[in-house]
């Protein structure tokens, strides 16, 4: 009788008590309770029908649990109550848990659609991707934003083909979220459409797909971006190089070698800052030949940050003398690049370097002499 009591602190605890002990009896009161309650007074109820259905999950009995989550779930309730229901089929790995996520993900209420958008990350149910997947463009603006990101969550590259459309979308909303999932689901086949949207994309498009670019797994997606690497225009190659950097590939290097002599100055920038990323100590001669011959003046100098960077990383200065020292006599860009070279050698404590360096400071050139 107190769960009937007008004392709301009695219809409380009357309920937590009716959950504790479960079983038939006391389930049936509470979802009557539940479903009688006035607006705003089910939150005690519900409470105590969840741990009740918890003790039936615990007990082995997942037959009851999910028929009591599909009652919950059920239109009429409250959105709290429903997506309680929903997320209680999805971790029971319910079948039913697909078609009820995909209805509510049609309602007009935001926070029902959230609820869904919850237990679509968590259902177990066999071929969940793939129904989400099919009946993704079918759905409201919302819920497709909301299904995507899930999809994303839930890593399954069954969903691939319909992210990848949805990158397409008419709707803002919607492509960002997709492109947002390729950096989860994606493989060597976004790689593409990726970079493009990352060259030329507006801004908020362009960061979300170089992120996705570096986010995306497998050695298959690194092979794709270097094979690519002086491909496209400008900008794509650009993106491509960047990638690499962002990625830390370091089986890339001889496609980042590539892009720093490329013929467009912003993509050869962009390969001397991946360089210096993460270029190993053994690159330091191909990048500062590199640097001897670079004519543009922000290019050359993003290739002298690569060759101190890789410098850094050189536990053999007699080495790292030598190796800079040899790109001296092919300077032919004239005294800028000249002076990077030597800017390079003063990092190195070796007496050839530092006899080079004396030897440059007595030059007639005012700049050649300061620098050194």
């Amino acid at each position: 009788p107190y769960i009937k009591s007008t004392n709301p602190l009695l219809r409380s605890a009357a309920a937590a008590a009716l959950g504790k002990i479960g079983g038939d009896d006391a389930e049936k009161a509470l979802i009557t309770s539940l479903t009688t309650a006035a607006p705003g007074e089910e939150a005690p109820y519900l409470e105590a029908i969840l741990t009740a259905v918890e003790t039936r999950v615990a007990s082995g009995n997942v037959a009851r649990a999910t028929e009591i989550y599909e009652l919950l779930a059920a239109p009429a309730n409250s959105t709290r109550a429903q997506a309680c229901g929903l997320q209680g089929l999805a971790r029971t790995g319910s079948p039913k848990s697909i078609s009820a996520i995909l209805r509510a993900f049609t309602a007009t209420d935001a926070d029902l659609q959230r609820g869904a958008a919850v237990a679509a990350r968590l259902t177990t149910a066999p071929d969940a991707t793939r129904e989400f997947a099919a009946q993704l463009d079918k759905l409201p603006t919302s819920a497709q934003t909301l299904l995507i990101n899930a999809l994303a969550d839930r890593g399954d590259s069954t969903a691939l083909a319909a992210v990848t459309s949805a990158v397409s979308s008419s709707e803002p909303a919607i492509s960002l979220a997709a492109v947002n999932a390729l950096g989860a689901i994606g493989n060597a086949t976004s790689v593409p459409q990726l970079a493009e949207l990352a060259a030329k994309g507006d801004a908020e498009i362009q960061s979300t797909a170089r992120a996705s670019l570096a986010e995306m797994r497998g050695e298959e997606v690194d092979s794709a971006i270097a094979a690519s690497i002086d491909k496209g225009d400008a900008t794509v190659r650009r993106e491509l190089a960047r990638a690499l950097g962002s990625r830390r590939t370091k089986s890339a290097i001889p496609a980042l070698l590539l892009a720093a002599a490329d013929a467009d100055s912003s993509v050869r920038a962009e390969g001397f800052a991946s360089l210096a990323a993460i270029a190993p100590a053994d690159q330091l001669k191909p990048i500062v030949e590199l640097l001897a011959i670079e004519q543009d003046d922000i290019t050359r100098a993003e290739g002298e940050k690569a060759a101190l960077a890789v410098l850094s990383r050189n536990n053999d200065p007699a080495f790292a003398a030598a190796t800079v020292m040899s790109a001296l006599p092919d300077v032919k860009q004239g005294i800028p690049a000249y002076c990077s070279i030597l800017r390079v050698a003063g990092k190195i404590n070796d007496p050839t370097a530092y006899d080079a360096l004396v030897g440059a400071a007595e030059l007639k050139n005012t700049d050649v002499r300061t620098t050194a």
